[in-house]
């Protein structure tokens, strides 16, 4: 039996100089290089500042793990989850891209 083994994917800010973020009473804007303007979730805001202050690439299980003891009462694989849907929704709007590994 063969059995594929692969790299997890690994995810950076496409432009970390051209993000900018603003807080207000816990809540977080966001605006991309693009020029959008994105309101974000508690735990989006999370995951984003965490990717702009990595010096390197991040898969989502290290963004899990390092955010499971920020969300009380959070398991793994619900941060996972949640993880997987910043990211999904980061890349449709063009805040994130896959790195090297």
């Amino acid at each position: 039996m063969f059995v594929a083994l692969t790299t997890p994917v690994r995810w950076r800010i496409v432009a970390p100089h051209a993000i900018a973020w603003r807080e207000w009473n816990g809540e977080v804007v966001v605006r991309a290089q693009s020029g959008s303007v994105h309101l974000l979730n508690p735990f989006a805001s999370l995951v984003i500042r965490l990717l702009i202050d990595s010096p390197t690439p991040l898969s989502t299980d290290e963004l899990s793990s390092a955010l499971q003891a920020s969300v009380s009462g959070s398991h793994l694989g619900e941060a996972r989850d949640e993880v997987d849907a910043s990211i999904e929704e980061f890349e449709r709007l063009g805040i994130v891209e896959p790195g090297p590994s």
